[in-house]
């Protein structure tokens, strides 16, 4: 919880509370120095403003405390599925819906050739994942009608499940020890050459081992005004994140170059702004990377901070801001 929380916390309810760093009421915190200080909007603000999306660069959270928001007991949620020849039509038919969409529900759409444990067979699938975030379930129902409306799907799964369900039901992907190789990239458009690079990419993904999530950002996090946190990127419309989770060593080549030409083809559909918490270890310690996650502005900010907390760069080993 601590590393998803500084580097900023995109989850299922990113788009009913925001970010982690969003409900983040102050921190406490042991410096380079072995000083204990405590950070909020009141004391240290610098700090907290540079904690809520500047990693672990700034010293030891001991202490978080969060503004708490509550959950219906059971959670409304599910997946639509679609196989490859509804890709683009869902995907068109998604864009539309998605700009009006309410800030209760929060979606991530899923490209994966998915492993035998899920019985969903052998080929690439497109799965619109969704959480709706309140109680009330007969406006949930008329939400996701109208997406199912906007975008038929070839199955589907909709039921009322249990928060700590719907949150580790893919856990299974991530088994300790797994090799892993992460990119990211927020953008704003989903018009046809996006479409077509993201479907070229999800039917060129026919083993398992890696995977793409697109995740509708918006809602609450962004009503978040850009300069309010160190977090980059509020105004995106949608994150990619493309991820590795293979077994086998011998697979490290082909798996990382799938992911990295991924990435270099999205690229000139980028809104510029990458996410920490997605990033592979060889973007750590760079700074072009840390420039690339959060442009000049806010690069200076988070450097002046390390220059007065961590002036030797004793907390390096993160994706780093060099003092």
């Amino acid at each position: 919880m601590a590393g998803l929380t500084l580097g900023g916390g995109v989850g299922w309810l990113t788009r009913a509370h925001g970010l982690s760093v969003d409900s983040l009421l102050s921190a406490e915190v042991i410096t380079a120095a072995g000083d204990l200080v405590t950070a909020s909007s009141t004391e240290n603000s610098e700090l907290f403003w540079g904690l809520r999306g500047g990693g672990g660069n700034f010293g030891i959270v001991s202490t978080f405390t969060f503004q708490a928001h509550p959950l219906p007991q059971m959670v409304y949620s599910g997946t639509l599925v679609y196989g490859r020849s509804r890709w683009a039509s869902a995907l068109r038919g998604f864009e539309a819906w998605s700009r009006d969409a309410a800030d209760e529900v929060t979606v991530v759409i899923t490209f994966i050739t998915p492993p035998a444990w899920m019985e969903m067979g052998e080929e690439p699938l497109m799965l619109l994942g969704f959480a709706w975030s309140d109680q009330d379930f007969d406006r949930a129902a008329q939400v996701v009608g109208e997406l199912r409306a906007a975008a038929p799907p070839d199955a589907e799964s909709t039921e009322l499940t249990g928060w700590t369900a719907w949150q580790s039901a893919v856990d299974g992907l991530f088994p300790k020890g797994v090799r892993a190789y992460w990119k990211n990239t927020s953008f704003d458009r989903l018009d046809d050459d996006v479409i077509s690079t993201i479907i070229r990419h999800g039917a060129e993904q026919t083993w398992q081992g890696t995977a793409f999530d697109i995740h509708l950002m918006g809602g609450a996090y962004g009503r978040i005004a850009e300069d309010e946190t160190a977090f980059p990127g509020r105004s995106s419309r949608f994150w990619l994140n493309i991820y590795g989770f293979w077994d086998a060593a011998g697979d490290d080549a082909a798996r990382t170059a799938f992911v990295r030409g991924f990435a270099k083809d999205m690229a000139p559909f980028s809104t510029g702004r990458e996410y920490v918490n997605f990033m592979g270890l060889e973007d750590a310690g760079r700074r072009t990377s840390a420039l690339d996650v959060y442009g000049t502005a806010k690069l200076a900010r988070l450097v002046a901070l390390k220059q007065r907390f961590d002036p030797e760069d004793l907390f390096r080993l993160n994706h780093n801001v060099e003092p």
